[in-house]
């Protein structure tokens, strides 16, 4: 009976085993099989699959530029062009040479600078040439100040150049009672610009509200002229006044505007001749000018 009871007990005696008995090698023989073969499989598993290698990537065959960054950029309000201030003063005392008649202009050119705008430069300032002004009513004394700002390509051409220009004059003595006539109309300059600039202001026809009418042309010559300003101040101007011609010798400025229009302004007075009509100051524009746009009353 109690051979039956321990061969019945027998498969389960590793459940009561601990260290200090004698059942410790039923157990390695019976996991020890287990885990060898465990690793068998594992060992087999692995050679069957065969080490992992990566699938074959077809590289790009187009050429790969790496562009850098844009430069940054200043703000357009921040760019600047180089330009010409050209600053013209005219002044004009009405009534007779022998009884105070008088007439100057006075020209500064100095270098400047023009902001640019996006894509293109910024415009010329105003190059409407403004009207004389009376100082006061009693002085008879006549005044025009005023400045334009030329961007660098604001240049005379090299050759010649030949352009239909308005032109309004201020006669300080013309007038039949002696007083002040205001003249407008057309004349026609022309000019050669190379080492020297040589012109003529021609064609000129002129007349006043009264219908007094005043006809002539001016020569003149600048041996240093700058690229954007011709001087004269020794020009030449013959003028018919009603049929009468009068010789007077003339101060001239002349430019080109961006948009290639003519610009100019001249004072002149009579030569010792006899003739005492007053001072004259003109000006005249490719961007013809409407009647009577040089003088205010």
């Amino acid at each position: 009976m109690m051979l039956a009871i321990i061969g019945i007990c027998q498969p389960f005696s590793a459940i009561a085993c601990d260290a200090s008995t004698a059942c410790i090698a039923d157990i390695d023989s019976f996991f020890l099989p287990l885990i060898a073969n465990s690793l068998m499989d594992r060992q087999q598993t692995g050679a069957a699959a065969g080490p992992v290698v990566a699938p074959d990537t077809e590289l790009p065959t187009d050429t790969v530029v790496i562009r850098p960054p844009p430069r940054p950029t200043a703000p357009p309000s921040a760019r600047r062009l180089p330009a010409r201030r050209i600053k013209l003063v005219q002044r004009l005392a009405a009534g007779k040479i022998s009884e105070g008649g008088a007439a100057s202009l006075t020209v500064h050119d100095d270098a400047a600078w023009l902001p640019a705008l996006a894509g293109a430069s910024a415009p010329s300032s105003d190059l409407t040439i403004p009207a004389l002004r009376p100082t006061d009513a009693a002085s008879g004394i006549w005044r025009m100040e005023h400045a334009i700002l030329l961007p660098m390509q604001a240049a005379w051409p090299i050759g010649r150049i030949e352009q239909s220009v308005g032109m309004w004059m201020t006669c300080g003595g013309c007038a039949r009672d002696g007083g002040g006539a205001q003249f407008h109309g057309t004349a026609l300059f022309s000019m050669e610009f190379d080492q020297f600039a040589e012109g003529k202001i021609s064609n000129i026809d002129l007349t006043t509200a009264d219908d007094r009418n005043a006809r002539g042309q001016m020569t003149f010559w600048d041996d240093q002229p700058a690229r954007h300003l011709v001087r004269d101040s020794e020009a030449f101007l013959i003028l018919w006044l009603d049929g009468q011609e009068h010789t007077l010798t003339a101060d001239l400025a002349s430019w080109l505007t961006e948009d290639r229009h003519v610009g100019g302004m001249f004072s002149a007075v009579p030569i010792d001749d006899g003739t005492d009509f007053g001072g004259i100051a003109g000006q005249f524009s490719g961007d013809v000018c409407p009647p009577a746009c040089g003088a205010e009353n």
